[in-house]
């Protein structure tokens, strides 16, 4: 997965560029390639030739408001709607690992008019049996957005590094207790440090992002994993200590913390965000929609605003994002088994 996720992140910053390169070399053109881009901008309009969207469109977000999926679902949505033309509508429903949303949108009429915002728990539902179908049940309109910094973190009061969180536990076999959502990435990561650490640890079900880190700040779970841009405050407060990056290589915002690989824990997390529409809608609709979403994460302030929020830009068309999701799918497939191999030994 590393290469490929390599090669699609360079592709997607190359797209932006190119996107962003268009706008300021326009005026310069010369009358032939005025001509070339009528007749390709002529082409374009051809293929997506559709009077939709024609009211505004409800965006499904399976997770809790103010989590990290829901916060990059209203920024990119934002710019959006400023190249699409239209208002895009955001709505939380959440359940079951954000299941109960992507039923709804699998579920809706296929008229573009309901959209799911979805990330990697379209395909750990399906994996974790939360949910009976996955991405084959939907058009996928491309990758805006990939976490590259998801943390693993843990009271600062018990161990503050990655070296001292294995001494504590290996002195408190069964005590600590790792947050998770069933359906999602968290209990893949807790049972992966167990098999290769040989720990023992509490996979405790407290629900959405949300809730894992409000619960932890209660002191009432010890380790959790997500976005560290959702964990900020609690980390610069000195409540939460980052003691791993569960990406292929280390955070350029965390240079001294290590990945899960250096400490040999083998986990990587493919984490992205993509738009999601119902299988049978139209694919002229799709492509007017991606092709909005393209320019959207191309545009400069979106850019800086998401690198602000510490997640990494990009525009993944939807062959790429198919790609993308079909590599992620085998990663997350090798992470599942792990956590049924743990719950096995449980019974």
């Amino acid at each position: 997965m590393k290469r490929k996720l390599l090669s699609l992140l360079l592709t997607g910053i190359m797209t932006a560029a190119l996107f962003s390169g268009c706008s300021s070399a326009a005026g310069s053109s010369s009358a032939d390639s005025g001509k070339t881009a009528s007749a390709e901008s002529t082409d374009s309009q051809t293929e997506n030739d559709t009077s939709w969207p024609e009211k505004p469109i409800q965006v499904i977000v399976g997770f809790t408001a103010g989590g990290g999926t829901d916060v990059t679902c209203r920024v990119t949505s934002k710019y959006v709607e400023k190249y699409l033309g239209e208002t895009l509508v955001v709505s939380n429903v959440v359940g079951a690992g954000s299941s109960v949303a992507s039923r709804q949108v699998k579920d809706s009429a296929p008229d573009g008019y309901t959209v799911l915002y979805a990330n990697d728990n379209i395909i750990t539902n399906q994996l974790a049996q939360t949910a009976d179908y996955g991405p084959e049940e939907f058009k996928t309109a491309g990758i805006s957005m990939l976490s590259t910094n998801v943390a693993l973190a843990g009271r600062s009061e018990l161990f503050t590094n990655f070296d001292e969180f294995v001494e504590y536990a290996k002195a408190h076999p069964g005590e600590l207790k790792f947050g998770v959502e069933t359906g999602s990435f968290h209990a893949q990561v807790a049972a992966s440090l167990m098999r290769d650490l040989g720990l023992d640890i509490q996979i405790v079900d407290v629900g959405p992002i949300a809730d894992i880190i409000a619960s932890m700040a209660g002191g009432h779970i010890d380790l959790l994993a997500g976005p560290s841009g959702t964990i900020t405050d609690y980390v610069e407060m000195g409540d939460f200590s980052i003691i791993a990056m569960l990406a292929d290589e280390r955070d350029i915002d965390f240079p001294d913390i290590p990945t899960l690989y250096e400490k040999d824990v083998d986990y990587s997390l493919p984490k992205f965000y993509s738009y999601m529409f119902p299988k049978d809608t139209p694919d002229e609709i799709v492509n007017k929609f991606t092709e909005a979403m393209l320019k959207a994460t191309s545009d400069p302030e979106y850019i800086e605003e998401t690198r602000n929020m510490k997640y990494t830009p990009v525009s993944l068309d939807r062959a790429q994002a198919d790609e993308f999701m079909e590599n992620a799918t085998k990663d997350l497939v090798r992470n599942q088994k792990t956590l049924d191999d743990y719950y096995a030994g449980k019974n």
